[in-house]
């Protein structure tokens, strides 16, 4: 999945999670401590999101990066290739996050492929899912 694809992606199920938490751009905002307009850019891809960025919209959701970032609309499968699996890359640090086991898998397992470049920092917000980071 290409970087505009994943990015289009992202914002479509960020606003989906929005809407149905009843949530305005203005509350989100509120609570997650990220501006209206920059939330808005995100939503419409118009903006590629941090890390940090989406730790504090998913805390103010009170959802996962994993709910966010692993996306797809296939039904559900036993494996998926390797250049099948979204790859999300953070734009400030360079954090790289792949989805390595299928969404919806029936073992309820979930497998994430973290690969942070030497001396990267990504800063999380309080509350946050932190991710296990593992190398590949």
């Amino acid at each position: 999945m290409d970087q505009q694809k994943l990015d289009r992606a992202i914002g479509r199920r960020l606003k989906t999670l929005r809407t149905q938490a009843g949530m305005t751009l203005n509350e989100l905002a509120g609570r997650s401590g990220v501006s209206r307009a920059m939330i808005g850019r995100v939503e419409r891809a118009q903006s590629s999101a941090t890390a940090a960025l989406l730790n504090k919209l998913c805390a103010a959701l009170d959802v996962t990066l994993s709910d966010v970032v692993a996306l797809t609309e296939k039904p559900p499968e036993r494996l998926v290739r390797l250049a099948d699996q979204p790859l999300w890359r953070d734009p400030d640090s360079g954090y790289r996050r792949r989805h390595a086991s299928p969404p919806d898998a029936a073992s309820g397992i979930e497998i994430i492929v973290v690969d942070l470049p030497a001396g990267a920092r990504v800063s999380t917000a309080p509350g946050a899912a932190t991710p296990s980071p593992s190398s590949s």
